[in-house]
C-alpha cells in the first residue's frame, strides 16, 4: 500500500465491537466506513444504513472489494485467522480484534506473511503498545532482573455480561484464546515462549460445543527459563469474582492491587499511573496512522507479538485435546 490521504475500510461483523471501530473510524478525518459484511441482516443493515456503507452477506466481499484499502476484522474468534490471511493476499490492511487466529496453520501463514516485505499492515486491538499502565511495567520490570515467573488466577460465579458465542469451544477456542488479553502481557514482559501444557473440565458440554462451566490451567515456559501458569474457572459457586496476578524477578516482585501495582523492594518506585483516557479509540487511530504511512513497518513487532499470544491459545487446545506438552514450532513451524 502506497501512502494515501484517506482509508477506506470494509467492518465485517456486526456486533458490539464493529460499532465502536466503526464510530472511530468515522470520527477522524482520515478514514471512512465504505463497507459492512453480516451475517445478521437486521444489525448489519443498522450498522451499513448508520455509516452509508454499503451491506454485504459474505466477509469474502469486503476483502475482495477493488475500493477499499483494510478491513476491520471484529467477527467470532475462528475467522479471524481466515479473513486476515484472505485480505492480506487482496493487498489490504488488517485491523482485527484479538485473538489473531484460530487455528496452528493459520498462526504460521500470519507470521510468514508479516515478515515479507510486501505485507500491508496488520494490527490487532491488544492496548498494551499503547498503555501507560503496561509501559510503567515494563520500565519497572528492566530494574528487577530476569523473569522468574508469572502467576494468573480468576474465579468467577456467572459469564457476566459476554456474549454465548466466547462459551463455544468451536467458535472461540477455550479460555487461553478467549481471554488471551491476559497472556499477551506476559508475553511481553517474558519474551519467547517453548512449551505449553493445558488442562481443562468443561460442564455441560453440548453437541453444538458450547458449555455453562469451565476450569482450565495453563502453564507456558519461555526460552529464557521463567515460568508462567494461569488458572481460569468460571460459572463455580464463589460470592463473588476474584483475580489476582503476580509476576516474580530474580531481584523483586509486582502484584496488581485493586488500585495500583505493588513492586518490591520496597525501593522500587509504585508512583500511581494514569491511563490514556480513551485507550480503545487511541488503539484505531494506531492503526489509521500506520495504514496511512506503511512503509516504516512500526506495525511489525505488536503484530509478531499478537500472533504469538494467540499460538500460545491454540497450543492449550492441542494439549488439553491431546494430553501432552506442545512445543511452539508445532503452531509457528520454527
Amino acid at each position: 500500500m502506497a501512502c494515501m490521504k484517506q482509508i477506506r475500510v470494509g467492518i465485517i461483523g456486526s456486533g458490539g465491537m464493529a460499532g465502536v471501530r466503526a464510530e472511530h473510524f468515522e470520527a477522524f478525518d482520515d478514514s471512512v466506513v465504505a463497507a459492512v459484511a453480516a451475517r445478521n441482516t437486521e444489525t448489519g443493515r443498522a450498522l451499513a444504513e448508520r455509516y452509508r456503507a454499503t451491506l454485504y452477506p459474505d466477509w469474502r466481499d469486503v476483502t475482495a472489494h477493488d475500493q477499499l484499502d483494510a478491513v476491520c476484522i471484529t467477527t467470532h474468534n475462528a475467522l479471524h485467522g481466515e479473513i486476515a490471511l484472505e485480505a492480506l493476499a487482496r493487498g489490504k490492511a488488517v485491523f482485527s480484534e484479538y485473538p489473531a487466529c484460530r487455528r496452528p496453520g493459520e498462526a504460521a501463514s500470519l507470521m510468514r506473511w508479516i515478515e515479507r516485505d510486501d505485507c500491508p499492515v496488520v494490527t490487532y486491538t491488544h492496548r498494551e503498545p499503547l498503555s501507560r499502565v503496561h509501559a510503567a511495567l515494563r520500565a519497572r520490570a528492566s530494574r528487577l532482573g530476569r523473569p522468574i515467573a508469572a502467576h494468573f488466577s480468576r474465579v468467577t460465579p456467572g459469564r457476566g455480561k459476554r456474549p454465548q458465542i466466547l462459551f463455544n469451544l468451536a467458535q472461540s477456542g477455550p479460555p487461553a484464546l478467549f481471554f488471551v488479553y491476559h497472556v499477551h502481557p506476559v508475553l511481553d514482559l517474558f519474551g519467547v515462549w517453548d512449551r505449553v501444557v493445558s488442562t481443562a473440565a468443561y460442564s455441560e458440554l453440548r453437541d453444538d460445543d458450547g458449555y455453562e462451566r469451565f476450569i482450565n490451567t495453563l502453564s507456558v515456559s519461555f526460552g529464557n527459563g521463567a515460568l508462567g501458569d494461569w488458572y481460569w474457572a468460571g460459572g463455580v459457586t464463589v460470592p463473588q469474582a476474584e483475580e489476582s496476578l503476580r509476576f516474580i524477578f530474580e531481584n523483586g516482585s509486582m502484584k496488581r492491587t485493586a488500585q495500583n501495582w505493588e513492586s518490591h523492594p520496597a525501593s522500587t518506585p509504585d508512583e500511581p499511573i494514569d491511563e490514556i483516557s480513551n485507550l480503545e479509540q487511541a488503539v484505531s487511530r494506531r492503526f489509521v496512522d500506520f495504514a496511512l504511512d506503511p512503509a516504516q513497518g512500526r506495525w511489525r513487532p505488536s503484530a509478531r507479538q499478537a500472533i504469538e499470544a494467540a499460538a500460545i491459545g491454540i497450543a492449550a487446545e492441542i494439549s488439553q485435546q491431546e494430553h501432552r506438552a506442545v512445543e511452539r514450532s508445532e503452531i509457528l513451524g520454527r
